[in-house]
C-alpha cells in the first residue's frame, strides 16, 4: 500500500509538470491510468479537473469537483463548477450553483459577472443584462466588462451613453485590447471609420494576437524541448557515473573479499593447530589441578595410610605417582616442582595444613590399578580409614598426552561443569507490543535472536519498540551504542526486519555506510537510491556539521524510512550534545553492554537452536569451558566474536560429520520428519 501511494504521488507530479507546460493530451493519457477512487487530496482533484476541462471532457472534470464539493462547499469549488457548466453550455445548472455562491461569497462583485455570463447563454434580453453590468461597474470597474457595457449601449442605440463609456475606458485604462476597440467605436460614431473598417481592424488585431500566441507557444515548446534534452543528458550522465561507481565499488568489494578469503584460508590451519594445542594444554592443566585438589581435600579428611595398604613406601609411591599416570614430561616436572615448593612451605610453617597428592597402587582383590590419596606430612589427628579409591584403566608409561574427555563410559562419578550461572527471569512483553507481534505472526525471540535473551538488552528493546510503534513518523530514528564487535549493526538489521514485518516500514532494505564516507557525499543526490531504505551510519560520532545538517534535511523530507546511528557511548553523547536538532530527533536509544559468560552462552545456544541443532551434555560442558577461556584470554570487544566463531566452527564440523546421514534421510524422503541433530564433543575439536 505504501509503495502504491508513492507511485501515485510520482505520477501526479509528472501530470502537473505536463499540464503546466501545455502538454494536455500527454497529461491526460497519464491521468487515465490513475485509480481515481484512491485519490483524496483536494489539490490533486483540482489539478485533474482543470486538465479534463482543458481536454473538453467536462463531465469527468465535474466529477472531480463534486467530490471536493461533497467534503466542503467553498467559493472556489463553486466557481470551478460554474466554469465547467458554462463551458459545456449548461447555464441552468450554473445558475443553481450561482445561488449557493452568492450565499457564501456575500456581495462579491464576481456574482454579477457570473450572472451576466449565465444570462448571455440563456439569451436574456439586452434590457435585462444592462442593469447587471451597470451594477458591476459601480462595484468594480474592469476593462473587459466596461467594453461589454459600451457594446450594450451601442446595440440599444444609446449613442451618448456608448461614447461616454468608451471615453471612461480610455481614461481609466489608457491602452490594451479593449481600449483599442473602444477607440474604434468612438471613431465609428465620429464618422472616421465604417463598420467594415472596424471589422477589418478587429480581424487584423485578432490575427496579430493569433500570431503572437503561436510564436509564444513555439518558443515555450523549444525551451521545454531544450530543458528536457538537458535533463535527459544529465540523467544519463548521473546514471553512467553511478554505474561506474557501483562497478568500481563491486570490484573493490570482490577484491577485498577474495583477499580476506585467501588470508583466512592461509591462517585457518595455523589457527586451528594453535587452538587445538592451547585447548590440549588447558585440559591437561585442569586434569592435573583437579587431581591435586581432590587429593588435598581427601587428606584433610584423614586418609593417610592408603600407601601402606598398596605395599609401597612413600618415596616409591611418590615416584610411581609421577610416572604411571600417563602425564607428559613437562606436566610431571611442573607437578614435582609444585610439590617440592608446597612441602618446603609447609615445613616452614607457612602452610595451613598437610599437603596431599595422588599415589598409584594395586587393588589387592581385583588386581586393578587404583589411585589412592596419602599425605606427605601426616598429622596426628588424621583418621585411619581410607576415604576413596577410583579404579582406572592402566596406561603404558610414556603414552602421548592428548585432550581426553571423561564421561559416563569410563567414570563412576559425575563431572561438574566448569561454571554455572543462575538463569535470570526475562522481562515479559507489554500488552500492546505482544498484541502487535501476535497479530502479524511474529515471535519476539525469533525476530531478535540472542539479543532477546539477554535481559539487560531485552528491557531496552521492549521499551524502544513500544516508543517506535507508538510514534506516527515518516522516518524512525534510533541510536545503538556499544563497544567494537558488540553486535550493533546486526541488532539494527534485526530491528529493521522486525519493523517491516509489523508493517511499520515500507521496505526491509538496509544501506550501511561509515561516517567518514558519508562526510564525502551529498545525501540529497542519493534520494532515489535511498528512498524507503533504512540508513545505518557506523562511527556516527565522526559526522561533520555539514553531514548532520544534510541528514536532518534528509529525514525531514521523509526519504529514508529509518535512520540508525552507531558508535560507542562517549562518541555518541558528544555528537548529540553538539547538535540540538539531532538530539531531539534521535530520542530512542539502545546500549549493548559488555557481555557476561552467561550472556555469551545465551547467544551461542540461540545460534545453535536457530540452525536446527541441539547441544549434548558433554558438548555443553566443552562450550562452557571455551567461553570461560574466551573471557579469561580475549579482550572485551572480541568476546562475542570469538564465541560465535567457536559455535560456527562446531556447526560446520557437525554438518560435515552428519552429511552422510542427511543425504540418506533426504533420499528416503524423511528429512523433514527428522528432529534436530545434536552437537557432539568432537565438533568442538575435543577427542573423547
Amino acid at each position: 500500500m505504501g509503495m502504491e501511494r508513492y507511485r501515485a504521488i510520482v505520477k501526479l507530479e509528472d501530470i502537473r509538470t505536463l499540464f503546466e507546460n501545455g502538454r494536455y493530451e500527454e497529461a491526460k493519457a497519464a491521468a487515465d491510468g490513475l485509480r481515481r477512487e484512491r485519490l483524496k487530496d483536494s489539490t490533486d482533484l483540482f489539478l485533474l479537473s482543470a486538465l479534463y476541462r482543458k481536454c473538453g471532457e467536462y463531465e469527468t472534470a465535474k466529477e472531480f469537483l463534486l467530490r471536493i464539493y461533497e467534503k466542503k462547499a467553498t467559493w472556489r469549488v463553486l466557481e470551478e463548477l460554474m466554469e465547467v457548466c458554462l463551458a459545456e453550455k449548461n447555464p441552468k445548472e450554473a445558475g443553481a450553483y450561482l445561488k449557493e455562491y452568492c450565499r457564501i461569497s456575500g456581495g462579491d462583485p464576481r456574482n454579477y459577472i457570473y450572472e451576466y455570463r449565465i444570462g448571455r447563454q440563456m439569451h436574456w434580453p439586452d434590457e435585462e443584462l444592462l442593469p447587471i453590468l451597470q451594477t458591476l461597474k459601480a462595484e468594480e470597474y474592469t476593462e473587459k466588462y466596461g467594453y461589454e457595457l459600451a457594446k450594450l449601449y451601442h446595440k440599444l442605440g444609446r449613442e451618448q451613453e456608448c461614447m461616454a463609456e468608451c471615453a471612461d475606458l480610455v481614461l481609466w485604462f489608457g491602452e490594451g485590447t479593449y481600449v483599442e476597440r473602444a477607440k474604434a467605436l468612438q471613431a465609428y460614431y465620429r464618422g472616421e471609420l465604417s463598420a467594415e473598417d472596424i471589422r477589418t481592424r478587429s480581424s487584423q488585431k485578432e490575427e496579430e494576437q493569433r500570431r503572437f500566441e503561436e510564436e509564444e507557444r513555439r518558443r515555450q515548446e523549444e525551451e521545454l524541448r531544450r530543458f528536457e534534452e538537458e535533463e535527459r543528458r544529465a540523467a544519463e550522465e548521473e546514471l553512467r557515473r553511478f554505474e561506474e561507481e557501483e562497478r568500481g565499488a563491486a570490484e573493490e568489494e570482490l577484491y577485498r573479499f577474495e583477499e580476506e578469503e585467501h588470508r583466512a584460508a592461509e591462517e585457518e590451519p595455523y589457527r586451528f593447530e594453535e587452538e587445538g594445542r592451547r585447548a590440549a594444554e588447558e585440559e591437561l592443566y585442569r586434569f592435573e589441578e583437579e587431581e591435586y585438589r581432590t587429593a588435598q581435600e581427601a587428606e584433610r579428611n584423614g586418609e593417610t595410610e592408603a600407601w601402606n595398604q598398596g605395599g609401597y613406601a612413600p618415596a616409591e609411591a611418590k615416584e610411581r605417582s609421577l610416572f604411571q599416570r600417563g602425564l607428559s614430561e613437562q606436566g610431571k616436572e611442573n607437578l614435582q616442582k609444585a610439590l617440592e615448593e608446597m612441602a618446603a612451605a609447609d615445613m616452614d610453617g607457612s602452610m595451613g595444613g598437610p599437603v596431599s597428592v595422588w599415589m598409584a597402587g594395586k587393588d589387592t582383590v581385583t588386581g586393578e590399578a587404583v589411585y589412592e590419596q596419602i599425605s606427605l606430612f601426616p598429622s596426628e589427628e588424621e583418621p585411619e580409614e581410607k576415604k576413596m579409591s577410583v579404579p582406572v584403566s592402566e596406561e603404558p608409561e610414556g603414552a602421548p598426552a592428548q585432550e581426553v574427555m571423561s564421561g559416563p563410559a569410563n567414570e563412576e562419578l559425575e563431572e561438574e561443569p566448569v561454571w554455572e550461572e543462575p538463569e535470570e527471569a526475562l522481562t515479559e512483553l507489554n500488552a500492546e507490543l505482544a498484541f502487535c507481534l501476535s497479530a502479524n505472526g511474529v515471535v519476539f525471540e525469533e525476530a531478535l535472536h540472542g539479543y532477546a535473551r539477554v535481559e539487560r538488552v531485552r528491557k531496552q528493546l521492549i521499551q524502544v519498540l513500544g516508543m517506535l510503534l507508538a510514534a506516527k513518523k515518516r522516518c524512525h530514528c534510533l541510536v545503538i551504542t556499544g563497544g567494537k564487535q558488540s553486535g550493533k549493526t546486526m541488532l539494527g538489521t534485526y530491528l529493521v526486519k522486525l519493523l517491516y514485518e509489523l508493517s511499520y516500514l515500507n521496505s526491509p532494505r538496509v544501506a550501511k555506510i561509515s561516517a567518514a564516507k558519508l562526510n564525502q557525499l551529498r545525501l540529497s543526490e542519493k534520494s532515489r537510491q535511498l528512498r524507503d531504505c533504512c540508513l545505518v551510519i557506523e562511527s556516527a560520532g565522526d559526522l561533520t556539521a555539514e553531514s548532520v545538517a544534510g541528514l536532518m534535511d534528509f529525514i525531514g523530507e521523509g526519504v529514508p524510512s529509518a535512520v540508525i546511528l552507531e558508535d560507542n557511548a562517549n562518541a555518541m553523547n558528544q555528537l548529540l550534545r553538539g547538535y540540538t536538532e539531532c538530539n531531539r530527533m534521535f530520542n530512542n536509544r539502545i546500549h549493548l553492554p559488555e557481555y557476561s559468560r552467561g550472556e555469551l552462552m545465551s547467544f551461542a545456544l540461540e545460534y545453535i537452536s536457530s540452525h536446527d541443532y541441539e547441544i549434548g551434555r558433554e558438548a555443553r560442558r566443552i562450550l562452557e569451558r571455551k567461553i570461560e577461556q574466551v573471557v579469561r584470554t580475549e579482550k572485551k570487544e572480541r568476546r562475542l566474536a570469538e564465541t560465535m566463531e567457536t559455535v560456527v566452527a562446531a556447526i560446520e564440523n557437525a554438518d560435515y560429520r552428519n552429511q552422510g546421514t542427511i543425504l540418506t534421510m533426504a533420499a528416503a524422503g524423511n528429512l523433514l520428519a527428522a528432529g534436530a541433530m545434536e552437537l557432539a564433543a568432537e565438533d568442538f575439536g575435543v577427542i573423547r
